[in-house]
Parts: structure tokens; C-alpha cells; sequence
């Protein structure tokens, strides 16, 4: 493939994938339930609060969270806004990686290992979303081009002091910065300062590496500071996060260290390597293969150096989870951050499979033949997000109940009257079940949805006596039986409704909508009004 048919395919690679995000986020998709446990946090308190540990087990940077509660405080509930650094964070870590995937693998294999990641489906869906991913992804990205720039020579001409030493406080300064917006940012900041001292040792005087040293120190003394005021308390208050099937079969089995390759290939080939897509349990199997090829087959220069900046950050991930700090791989999210080692090195895998597959074509006809299957990929490549763009606006939402949920709050808002009652019911917490009110999704999604159209109902509020229903009563019945929380107690529920009833002067009132969401999900509207007065 000719230089300029490559550098047409990264032009147009990127424009769809930068139009795919936009798209995306312009369609604004109705709240869903990891949004909403942000969301809930944002409405509720204020700066100071949100450094304590949030509701719904929300472990997230606090710098990021205050930036949202900046925006909150400026639009409101305007999804869009508080989209609005996912967005940025997603369209320029597309730039970003363009530029760094040409950078380390000129020619085919960087448009290869681009084309993966503008097809994948992930990093654009969580630049649209109300979380810190799209971050993730960006601090992982700026911290790696900085770091190429500085220990990869372009050629024989090495950095200029003054543009070095600016790119070093680059680094640094975003990698202090990076704790507070990014939790894995330590994995990659930490291979790359080590690469940075061993550089300062090896080809400085010894006062440079000094100064490394004492920089580095006082990252970790800031990091460790960070996470004695900040995260661990989070994660204890959020300690059932280590029970949950996205977390728990993450961490490597130490203790049975027979189970550690299994565990190995099934975590690297899961969802930690969905990409272009993928799923759990050896779903992306075919990602990993290639990935490993790509390791085995490409030999740039510096070719440890390069690949210890690109896999540099998996002993950190692995020490983190072995002591149960972290998950390891378990879903796309909590690994963004190794996104540009596995598509760079899938594509450079794709291409020597490629080679692999021209060679019973004559020699001199070989590089066509590449060229040719190249194309081929490409176009499958490319009509990822063409048809990402296509299925975004025929079904512009994440979920039908997340869409019907919004509909249904926005029809309530007209219905809800001042000065009348807004009660909602749905499972009550059990000392042998979990707070469902405290912790689940769907429930969650409501709550903040209510307050983003002005009603503040009363939770689980107990019903009047006889005659003790004053004003209007709007009682919502809402229940997901998600095998993972308590079952709806139908039999509570009714002899609740009955006595509401009776406080409205018998069947005059009562059901006034009945909505199936999705699955067990189910909204009922009941309206109660006072008794007529007697005569």
C-alpha cells in the first residue's frame, strides 16, 4: 500500500470515528444506571461532600467529580453539558492515538492498529456517558505520547535541552494532575518513570536522575496521600464492589498459583481486549491471538524499550489486584487505559497475518497482495462506525427502559400538581438482602430523573390514616425483581394500597397507568385523592 493511499485511510478512519462520538453524544441518549449513580451524587451535595465517600459505591477521581459538579451547578441536568468532557476526552484521545500509532509503527501496521481502535465500539461509548473512562483513556494516551518523545529518538537527532526538559515538566505535571481525574493513571505513570531514571542514569549527569528521583518520590508521596484520604475510605464504604462478577473473577488466584494461566488467557481474552469488539470469557480470544503475534513479529527500534512503555503497566495492574485494589481486566472500563498497547499491537498482529497469508504470491507481486487484503480489512474496519453511526439513530437510547423511564418522569412532572403528594414505593431494604434503594441501577436512574424535572417524592413513605389523606396523593409503584436484590413484597404492597384507598374514600381513585419498562421492571401510577367531606 503507497504512502499516500495510508495516509488517506487515517484521514478518513478518523473522521468517522470522531463522527461517530459526535454523533453519539448529540443524539443525548437518555440517563442509564451507571449515570445515574453519578448523577444522584451531583444533585445532592455539594464540593466538600463529594470528597466523602458517594452514594450507589461510586469510587471515582476527585477532580473529575468536581469538574461535573462545576458543570452541574452551571446547566443543571443537561445531560449534554455533563457528557461534554467524555466527549473532549474521546475526540481528542482519537487524534491523539492517531498521531502515537503512526508515530511508533510507521506505514500499515499504525494504519492497522488505528483501524482497530476507530472501529471499536467502547471508547465511543463512553464518550457519551457521565463517567470517567473517556478520561481514563486520554491521561493514558497524553502520559504515552510524552513518554515517546522523550526515550524514543526520532532518527539520530535527540531532543534539544530546553524542548526536553519542557516536555519532561509536561509529563510530570500531568501525571500529578492524573491522580485526581484518572484512579489506573499510576499503572502507566509508573513504567515510564522508571524508564525515565534508568535514561537519566544511563545518559545524564547525576544530578538529572536526582531530580527524577525526587519528582517521582513526590508523585508516589501524592499519590499515597491521595489514596489514604480519598480512595480507601471510598472503597471501604463500597467494600461489596470486590463481591461483583465484574470484579471478583479479576483478581489473579495467588493463592492457587496452578489456576494462574487459565486465568491468565481467559482474563486477556475477555473483555479486556474488546476490540474493535468482544465479550467475557475467551469472547475476544481472536484480539488477544493477534495481539500476541503482534508482540512476536514486530521489531522496531528500541524494540524493549517500546514495548515496556506499551505493556509496561500490567505487572503494576497485576501487584494492584493481587491485593485486591483494583480489578483486572473484568470489563472494557476499568482497562481503557490499555487500550492503545492492544490495538497497536492487534493491528501490527493483523499485518504479519497478512504477510503470513501473500506469500504464495510471486515476490515481486507480494506487496500488492498485502495491499489488496489490507483493503479489504480496512472496509470492514470502516463500516464499524458507519454502522455504529446508523444504529445510534435508529435506536438513539442504551436501554428501551431508560427511554420509556425519561417519558414516563416528564408525564408525571405534567400530572403533579403543587402543593400535591409525590410517594414512591418500591423494595424496602432487609437486614438479608441489600439496600435496593441505595443500590440499584434502574432505581437509581428514576430517582435522578425525578429531581431533573423539579418532583421531590417521598421513598417508601407509610400510608395515612382513614381519613387522614389531605391533598392529592400521587403513589408511584416501582419494582425490579433482579435476581440479585430482594423480590418485590407484593403482599406488603397490597394491604398499603388498601389502606390508601380506604384514605381516599374507597375505589373513587386508584390506577391510573400501568408501565412495563423492560424485563421485571414495571412502573404503576396511582392517583388518591381526600375524602369528600361528609353532610
Amino acid at each position: 500500500m503507497t504512502p499516500s493511499a495510508v495516509r488517506r485511510w487515517g484521514g478518513f478512519l478518523l473522521a468517522l470515528t470522531v463522527a461517530w462520538r459526535l454523533v453519539r453524544w448529540g443524539l443525548g441518549f437518555p440517563l442509564w444506571g451507571d449515570e445515574a449513580f453519578v448523577l444522584v451524587n451531583l444533585q445532592e451535595r455539594g464540593y466538600a461532600d463529594l470528597f466523602r465517600p458517594l452514594e450507589y459505591g461510586q469510587i471515582a477521581p476527585f477532580l473529575w467529580v468536581w469538574m461535573e459538579e462545576t458543570l452541574h451547578r452551571i446547566g443543571g441536568d443537561s445531560l449534554r453539558l455533563l457528557r461534554l468532557p467524555a466527549l473532549l476526552a474521546g475526540v481528542a484521545s482519537a487524534f491523539l492515538f492517531h498521531r502515537l500509532a503512526f508515530r511508533l509503527a510507521p506505514g500499515l501496521g499504525g494504519l492497522l492498529g488505528f483501524a482497530v481502535f476507530a472501529a471499536s465500539y467502547y471508547p465511543v461509548r463512553h464518550a457519551a456517558e457521565i463517567k470517567p473512562y473517556s478520561t481514563d483513556l486520554l491521561v493514558a494516551l497524553v502520559l504515552l505520547s510524552l513518554a515517546v518523545s522523550l526515550l524514543l529518538p526520532v532518527g539520530d537527532r535527540p531532543l534539544a535541552p530546553r524542548r526536553r526538559r519542557n516536555r519532561l515538566v509536561a509529563f510530570w505535571a500531568v501525571a500529578f494532575f492524573g491522580l485526581g481525574f484518572s484512579y489506573p493513571s499510576p499503572f502507566v505513570v509508573a513504567p515510564i518513570a522508571l524508564a525515565l531514571l534508568v535514561q537519566a542514569r544511563r545518559e545524564g549527569p547525576p544530578r538529572r536522575f536526582l531530580v527524577q528521583f525526587v519528582v517521582l518520590a513526590l508523585w508516589a508521596g501524592a499519590g499515597l496521600a491521595l489514596a489514604w484520604f480519598h480512595a480507601i475510605p471510598h472503597a471501604r464504604a463500597a467494600s461489596w464492589l470486590r463481591e461483583m462478577a465484574m470484579w471478583q473473577p479479576t483478581f489473579p488466584p495467588v493463592s492457587r498459583p496452578w489456576l494462574l494461566p487459565e486465568w491468565f488467557v481467559r482474563i486477556h481474552s475477555g473483555y479486556m481486549a474488546a476490540y474493535p469488539t468482544g465479550g467475557r470469557d475467551f469472547g475476544s480470544l481472536a484480539t488477544f491471538l493477534l495481539a500476541l503475534l503482534g508482540v512476536a513479529t514486530w521489531r522496531p527500534a528500541h524494540r524493549g524499550r517500546v514495548l515496556w512503555l506499551l505493556l509496561g503497566p500490567l505487572p503494576f495492574l497485576f501487584a494492584a489486584a493481587a491485593l485486591r485494589l483494583y480489578p483486572y481486566g473484568g470489563s472494557v472500563r476499568v482497562s481503557i487505559f490499555l487500550a492503545p498497547a492492544t490495538c497497536l499491537l492487534t493491528g501490527l498482529g493483523l499485518l504479519a497475518l497478512l504477510r503470513g497469508a501473500a506469500r504464495p504470491c510471486r515476490p515481486e507481486r507480494r506487496g500488492r497482495c498485502v495491499g489488496a487484503l489490507a483493503h479489504g480489512f480496512l472496509a470492514l474496519f470502516a463500516a464499524f462506525p458507519v454502522g455504529g453511526i446508523v444504529e445510534d439513530l435508529r435506536r438513539p437510547y442504551k436501554l428501551e427502559s431508560d427511554l420509556l423511564s425519561q417519558r414516563f418522569t416528564a408525564d408525571l412532572a405534567a400530572r403533579v400538581r403543587p402543593g400535591e403528594r409525590l410517594v414512591v414505593w418500591t423494595t424496602p431494604g432487609a437486614p438479608d438482602a441489600p439496600d435496593w434503594l441505595a443500590l440499584g441501577g434502574s432505581l437509581a436512574r428514576l430517582r435522578a430523573q425525578l429531581h431533573a424535572v423539579g418532583l421531590a417524592p417521598e421513598w417508601n413513605a407509610p400510608p395515612p390514616q382513614r381519613d387522614g389523606l389531605e391533598t392529592v396523593t400521587w403513589l408511584v409503584r416501582y419494582r425490579d425483581d433482579d435476581p440479585t436484590h430482594a423480590p418485590f413484597p407484593e403482599a406488603r404492597f397490597a394491604a398499603d394500597l388498601e389502606r390508601w384507598r380506604e384514605a381516599s374514600g374507597g375505589d373513587r381513585d386508584g390506577e391510573v397507568l400501568r408501565l412495563p419498562l423492560q424485563g421485571t421492571e414495571e412502573i404503576v401510577l396511582y392517583r388518591f385523592g381526600p375524602r369528600a367531606p361528609r353532610r
